[in-house]
C-alpha cells in the first residue's frame, strides 16, 4: 500500500492543483483541459513506481447526483481509487460496495475526503465486482455541476 500511496501524492503534487484553476477552460465553461492537465506525468509517475492505472475516468457530474462506476477486482493486489474535482468542485466523495452472492450490494467504505480529492484503497481477499459511488456533495458558490476525474491504480500485494 506504500507505493499506492506514494503514486496518490504524486498524483496529487503534479496533476490535482492544475485541475483547480479555470484558466485552461473555454469562454463557455465546457473544456476538460483543467480536469486533464498534467496526466501524462501522473501516467509516469505510475508506470515508475511498477503499479498500473487499471481505470481512468472523466465525465460531468451535477449537484444532487451521484455517478457510478463498476469493476471486478482481484485478490493478491491492492487498489487505490482517487476522484478528483475541477474549479467548480469544492468537495469530492466516494462510496465503496462489493456484490454479494445475491445482487446486493453491500456497504465496503468511504473515501478519506480532502476538499476536491477523494481516496481509498482496497485490499479484496476474493474475486469480487465493486460499484464505486462518486458524489460531489459542495460546489463553490454559483456552480451546480463540474468534471471529476477518476483513477483506479493496482500494485501486487507485497505482504498478504
Amino acid at each position: 500500500m506504500n507505493i499506492i500511496i506514494t503514486i496518490i501524492s504524486l498524483m496529487l503534487f503534479v496533476n490535482l492543483t492544475f485541475s483547480q484553476t479555470s484558466t485552461l477552460d473555454n469562454e463557455n465553461g465546457t473544456s476538460m483541459l483543467p480536469i486533464i492537465d498534467g496526466l501524462e506525468a501522473t501516467v509516469k509517475a505510475v508506470e515508475n513506481e511498477k503499479a498500473e492505472i487499471v481505470r481512468m475516468e472523466f465525465d460531468l457530474i451535477f449537484k444532487d447526483a451521484s455517478k457510478e462506476s463498476q469493476r471486478w477486482l482481484f485478490p493478491d493486489y491492492t487498489y487505490g481509487l482517487m476522484v478528483w474535482g475541477d474549479y467548480r468542485i469544492k468537495q469530492m466523495a466516494i462510496n465503496v460496495y462489493k456484490q454479494n452472492a445475491k445482487g446486493d450490494w453491500d456497504f465496503v467504505s468511504t473515501g478519506v475526503n480532502k476538499d476536491f480529492i477523494s481516496t481509498v484503497y482496497i485490499t479484496p481477499t476474493e474475486k469480487a465486482l465493486y460499484k464505486f459511488e462518486i458524489i460531489a456533495p459542495e460546489y463553490f458558490e454559483g456552480y451546480k455541476a463540474g468534471h471529476y476525474g477518476q483513477t483506479l491504480i493496482k500494485t501486487k500485494l507485497l505482504f498478504p
